[in-house]
This record gives structure tokens, sequence and C-alpha cells, in this order.
């Protein structure tokens, strides 16, 4: 497998159609957003059908400048 990257979901398509990838993955879902609708949208638009499923374990990092603390932190 070769990686081809994407710079969004409409690339991602393109791309399929242009020969230049036989597959493409994209979200579908989101533990803390729900569904992608975005993702869905481009399916119906291009009349494809998702092959296969992955489900990728997501870690979120905090990051911050160097000396914050945590109480500096503001949502």
């Amino acid at each position: 497998v070769t990686a081809v990257p994407c710079h969004g979901f409409p690339e991602i398509f393109e791309t399929i159609h242009q020969g230049k990838a036989q597959f493409g993955m994209l979200p579908v879902e989101n533990s803390l957003a729900g569904t992608v609708i975005p993702a869905y949208d481009q399916l119906v638009d291009h009349d494809m059908r998702i092959q296969a499923e992955v489900v990728l374990k997501v870690n979120h990092c905090l990051m911050a400048p160097a000396g914050t603390t945590l109480a500096d932190v503001r949502r």
C-alpha cells in the first residue's frame, strides 16, 4: 500500500477518479463529535461505497508554550 496525501475530502475522491489511487480513507464517525457529515456527503456525491472499516484509537494532547501552567489554560 502506498499512501497518497490529500488535502480534504474532495481531493480524496478526485484522486480516486483520476486513477492516482484505487481506494481512499476518510473518517465517517468520531467518538467525540459523532457522524462526520461532510465525508458522507462526498460518498453520496461521488456514488462510492464503503469497502472496509478501520478503527483507530485517537489520543488527544494538550499543548502550550513552555512555562505555561495548567492554571493558565483557558477554554
